[in-house]
């Protein structure tokens, strides 16, 4: 049932995402075939004014994927679960968890397409810059990179970034479905809780370092990954149940 749910996600979300997404690669390949903004004539008044309208509409272009994909994947969330899909949704054969899982998985996957997207257009703008760029000189620095680093602790860098990203939407879940206890203004107080969780945790974010360093001040840079890692394990637990919890009992459908 997760993979229908799942295929139901993304289809929902895809109708208005993807067309967002062809646009900025569309920019950046326009950008990329005209020769702008590096190779515009400087005498050329009409070349100038178009190359910085393109420009300006490609950067409005990357700000839209990121923002657009963040905001549609929120609001997916509080209409299927909140509102009136809500009825539908919570009468399918499903459990809470799976319901969960599926937009947390929806989530994440768009979250990471938009990052490519957007790196993948910025690579493409400057397409006509790469002849100038010493790939080898740019893959040895890479490889030294990782090499100093290590694959492993490479490989706990990347499990933190997507912890990282379960904890931020995990987190607007669980504000929204606090917020959704109240029986009006639900998403003022949404806001409220999302902005108060944010903010203990910047303050726990300061003050545990702190601590630790000048506890241990040669503590290991792999420690430091290690710790912020637990500490965002916790943070999605935490979240997950808050959100479960609240949709299993506490339920307060609009």
């Amino acid at each position: 049932m997760l993979g229908k749910l799942l295929k139901w996600e993304f289809l929902s979300t895809a109708r208005t995402i993807l067309p967002v997404y062809a646009g900025a690669v569309l920019l950046a390949g326009l950008i990329a075939l005209l020769g702008m903004p590096w190779n515009v004539d400087a005498d050329s008044e009409v070349l100038t004014a178009a190359s910085g309208f393109l420009f300006f509409f490609f950067v409005l272009a990357l700000f839209a994927v990121a923002f657009l994909t963040f905001i549609l994947i929120i609001r997916r969330f509080y209409k299927s679960l909140f509102k009136d899909q809500g009825y539908l949704s919570h009468t399918l054969p499903v459990s809470v968890d799976t319901q969960l899982w599926s937009k947390l998985i929806a989530a994440v996957c768009w979250s990471f397409a938009s990052a490519l997207i957007i790196f993948l257009s910025l690579l493409l703008m400057a397409a006509r810059q790469w002849a100038v760029i010493d790939f080898d000189t740019v893959a040895n620095v890479l490889r030294e990179a990782f090499g100093e680093i290590g694959w492993f602790l490479a490989l706990r860098i990347i499990f933190y970034v997507i912890l990282s990203t379960l904890s931020g939407f995990l987190m607007v879940y669980a504000s929204m479905s606090i917020g959704q206890l109240a029986k009006r203004r639900k998403i003022l107080l949404s806001v409220g809780v999302y902005f108060g969780m944010s903010y203990a945790l910047s303050i726990l974010m300061t003050v545990i370092p702190m601590a630790m360093y000048f506890s241990a001040p040669t503590v290991d840079f792999s420690l430091w990954i290690d710790f912020l890692g637990i500490f965002t394990l916790i943070q999605c637990v935490g979240f997950y149940f808050i959100t479960r919890s609240i949709l299993r009992y506490k339920l307060n459908l609009e």
